[in-house]
C-alpha cells in the first residue's frame, strides 16, 4: 500500500515538474519582451517550486481535511500562493507576472492531471 502511494507520488511528481516547467517556459517567453530570464533559473525554478509544494499537498494537507473536494480547493490555493512567491523571489519578476504564471502553471497541471492520472 506504502509502496504504490510512493510510487504514484514519485510519478505525480515527475509529471507536474515536467507540465509545469514547460509551461513556465512558455509563459517566460511572454515575458522575455521586457526582461531577460536565464534558461537554467526558469528551469530550476520550475522544478523547486514543484518540489517544495507536492510533497506538502500529496502528505501534509491530506491530513487535515476531512472532504476530499475541500482539501483539492484549499490545496490548491495554497500551492499556487506558495509558488507566486518562489517564481518571483527565484526569477526576479513583478508580482503581476508571478501571480499570472504560478495560476497558468496550476490550472494547465491540475487539468491534464485528472486526465493522466
Amino acid at each position: 500500500m506504502i509502496e504504490q502511494y510512493l510510487t504514484l507520488f514519485v510519478v505525480s511528481r515527475i509529471i507536474t515538474i515536467t507540465i509545469e516547467t514547460c509551461v513556465l517556459f512558455f509563459i517566460t517567453k511572454i515575458f522575455r519582451k521586457s526582461q531577460k530570464l536565464n534558461n537554467r533559473r526558469i528551469l530550476l525554478t520550475g522544478i523547486l517550486a514543484s518540489t517544495i509544494t507536492l510533497p506538502v499537498l500529496r502528505f501534509v494537507l491530506p491530513n487535515l481535511f476531512q472532504n476530499y473536494d475541500n482539501f483539492v480547493i484549499f490545496g490548491e490555493i495554497f500551492v499556487t500562493i506558495a509558488e507566486i512567491f518562489i517564481i518571483k523571489f527565484l526569477l526576479n519578476i513583478s508580482r503581476r507576472k508571478a501571480i499570472i504564471a504560478s495560476i497558468i502553471c496550476n490550472v494547465v497541471s491540475f487539468v491534464l492531471g485528472l486526465f493522466i492520472i
